[in-house]
């Protein structure tokens, strides 16, 4: 039951610590049970006198963990008080006035006062660049712990803006944001702090609610947190935002207000002190904009500070307080700088814009300039709204660096995430294994004879590199706001983009195993080795996915990515070294040298092996073209085994054919001569019938198709760190 003691974390330096069985300490492993009090039986000593010997305990029952209240004076779980209480990852305990402990599943944290943080700022000016100058200038703002803050105004008066420097997601060129007192740049991880709910959709909606709730949860919560402990969380939270009955509905097939609240619920998960919302209200009916307003204001009251911007002004009388933000006119008509014109209470603002209705704002606000207001504002409360906002009363708070909680590794779970994905629609996973299918059917259809192997090799090179590149090309660009959110809560590049490649490397390796087998074994099957073949479709498949993620990280929108594939496909046909043989591009050095740069022509050498790899001189000469395409990787001479046949086969010199007669030397001057135009070929000046290979020696050469499997390697390294790069980038505001 009992964790050794010298194995708990001392807190840090102004952490919130607890005397747990004698010893000061920042975390409070639960197992069998706890009691907390003030005698000395206790586990866990309070701090107030006027607690009783043991106020409460904590006990294990079937489902998990639950508090009893055994005390005189009572105690509070998420500021309500209680007899006995199932304990959920987030419940705040209140004991007296002095003692608060947070449950995360698997133990208890010592907090301070509640879980609620407070952020002002002042002084912020945040420019758009050269082209539209600055979009806030000396903007202000402040929130209080545990309170319901609007941020309101007319649209481009910089609210988004205003709310994305607050989180740190807009660089700011003046001003400080302090968050309980400390400056935001110096505080270790402030994106901890922050729950955030973009204007995006932050869940997949092929997912059920449940399901996206199920991999928010363990991609946020430490590693140790019991699955049980997370099912309890997903059920409370789903229970209070009014989403229990449609936990397995698709996301895609609730209600826009059902949706955000679902968004609302993913970013409770880690139960962050301060939620931002961005716009939560728009397109929605009156009646889930009032409900979603009333969520809000009853999770404020649980301590959570929540801040969100709206320009709907029908219940922002829910607020705690207001921060009203507009942009002015200059004497020349061009927009102004937004400013913080007002703060405080919704009955203020009617009072100090002269309106019987909220809703009348905005009219008010066109009357003057943002000066005038804030002059008006310094006049009626004596407050400056450019000034540092005074500090809250009492003590000043310190606010510890949070605690490093360390997380599951979040590749499995992103691949477990994708998988359920792709078979939540049925028609998308018919048209992934239908493609191959109808693809290789054409092409065996098309491509008969008995020598047609060269040409189906070359039709499923290309289809591959198509169907890998079409896979990949929506995947990043389409989770763009989801990845972004994920990635402020600690979900990295590499590992999201590595599990990216991994899932649809892998599902277009299965299209380009299927692909292969029908055009192996369907109508005059292929020619060749079949180890090589497979080798080139699966490098080319691995080749085209990171092609396919390149282009989706560098897109703008899903629709640019899906038109820029045909644009990268059919240069690889040009320059693949089969509609143009390599020996056509003798005389031609830009050709032949851009022909290199394709992931094309290093499969197609691959597939130019696989066909004379095994065969003897004679029997490889079926295939010209693959023949041609490899004399620059071999050691030319030529021979010819069979009367009348005027192909120069490239082997290497180091095969010796023996003629069937004594001192007849077909390498002789006798019968050959040299051809200075192709470098050093030998070509037959005359053949008799007798000529003929005594000792067949077949083609092993591996050099070209390995510099091939090689080439399509470092296509897939090189647009993988493309992206990864573009990733990075874009997430960093750039």
């Amino acid at each position: 039951r009992d964790r050794n003691l010298t194995d708990l974390p001392p807190p840090a330096p102004g952490a919130p610590s607890a005397v747990f069985r004698g010893r000061q300490v920042s975390e409070i492993p639960i197992a069998g049970g706890l009691a907390f009090g003030t005698g000395r039986d206790a586990d866990i000593q309070l701090a107030d006198p006027s607690l009783s010997p043991v106020q409460a305990r904590i006990e294990a029952v079937a489902s998990g963990f639950e508090v009893v209240d055994t005390g005189r004076t009572g105690s509070q779980v998420n500021g309500k008080y209680f007899e006995r209480h199932p304990l959920v990852i987030g419940d705040l305990l209140q004991f007296g006035e002095a003692d608060f402990f947070v449950f995360d599943g698997f133990a208890l944290r010592p907090v301070r006062d509640g879980l609620g943080c407070g952020l002002q700022a002042h002084g912020i000016d945040v420019s758009g660049g050269r082209a539209r100058g600055l979009i806030l200038q000396s903007a202000s703002f402040d929130a209080r712990p545990g309170q319901f803050v609007g941020i309101i105004g007319p649209s481009g008066a910089g609210k988004t803006t205003l709310l994305r420097s607050l989180l740190g997601l807009q660089g700011i060129s003046a001003g400080t944001i302090l968050l309980d007192g400390q400056d935001l740049r110096r505080i270790e991880s402030p994106s901890s702090y922050f729950g955030y709910v973009p204007q995006q959709e932050i869940v997949h909606l092929e997912l059920t609610a449940r399901q996206a709730l199920h991999y928010s949860a363990l991609l946020r919560l430490p590693r140790r947190t019991p699955r049980r402990e997370m099912e309890k969380l997903i059920t409370a939270l789903t229970g209070r935002l009014g989403l229990q009955q449609h936990l397995d509905t698709r996301a895609g097939r609730l209600s826009g207000g059902q949706l955000k609240r679902l968004s609302v619920c993913v970013e409770l998960l880690s139960r962050p002190p301060l939620l931002f919302l961005d716009e939560p209200t728009s397109g929605l009916d009156p009646e889930s904009e009032t409900e979603l307003m009333q969520q809000l204001q009853e999770l404020s009251y649980t301590g959570c500070t929540v801040v969100c911007t709206t320009h709907l002004m029908e219940n922002v009388y829910l607020t705690s307080s207001l921060e009203v933000v507009m942009a002015g006119r200059d004497s020349q008509g061009r927009p102004t700088p937004g400013r913080t014109v007002f703060r405080g209470k919704p009955r203020l603002a009617r009072e100090l814009f002269n309106v019987r209705t909220l809703s009348k704002l905005y009219h008010q606000l066109k009357e003057a300039t943002p000066e005038h207001w804030q002059r008006l504002y310094h006049e009626k409360t004596g407050q400056s709204l450019t000034e540092p906002p005074p500090p809250p009363p009492g003590p000043p708070r310190t606010t510890a660096p949070p605690r490093r909680a360390r997380r599951r590794f979040p590749v499995p779970i992103l691949l477990a995430r994708q998988w359920r994905i792709l078979r939540s629609d049925w028609k998308n996973l018919f048209l992934l294994i239908g493609q191959p299918v109808l693809i290789a059917g054409l092409i065996a259809m098309a491509a008969t004879g008995e020598h047609a192997s060269d040409k189906k090799l070359f039709l499923a090179a290309i289809a591959v590199l198509w169907l890998g590149c079409g896979n990949a090309a929506p995947e990043l660009v389409r989770e763009r706001s989801i990845f972004r959110r994920e990635q402020f809560v600690g979900l990295g590049a590499f590992p999201y983009l590595l599990s990216k490649f991994l899932g649809m490397g892998c599902v277009t390796g299965l299209q380009a195993l299927l692909l292969f087998l029908i055009l192996k074994f369907a109508g005059d099957g292929l020619d060749g080795a079949a180890f090589w073949q497979f080798a080139g479709l699966a490098a080319s498949a691995a080749a085209a996915t990171g092609l396919g993620l390149a282009v989706s990280a560098w897109a703008r929108n899903t629709l640019q990515a899906v038109l820029l594939v045909p644009v990268i496909i059919i240069p690889q046909i040009l320059f693949a070294g089969f509609v143009f043989p390599v020996r056509d591009w003798d005389e031609h050095p830009v050709p032949r040298i851009a022909s290199r740069l394709f992931p094309s022509f290093a499969a197609q050498r691959v597939m130019d092996v696989s066909l004379v790899w095994g065969k003897s001189v004679g029997d490889a000469g079926d295939y010209s073209t693959a023949l041609n395409n490899l004399y620059t990787f071999l050691r030319p001479v030529s021979v010819l085994l069979n009367p009348n046949q005027s192909l120069v086969i490239p082997v290497d010199e180091s095969i010796i054919y023996d003629p069937p007669g004594e001192g007849m030397d077909p390498f002789g001057v006798e019968n050959f001569e040299w051809d200075p135009s192709k470098k050093g070929v030998r070509t037959p000046r005359y053949v008799t019938d007798t000529l003929r290979d005594e000792r067949p020696r077949v083609l092993r050469h591996a050099r070209p198709a390995l510099a091939g499997l090689a080439a399509l390697a470092l296509w897939t390294l090189v647009s993988c760190g493309f992206a990864l790069l573009m990733l990075r980038r874009k997430d960093a505001g750039q």
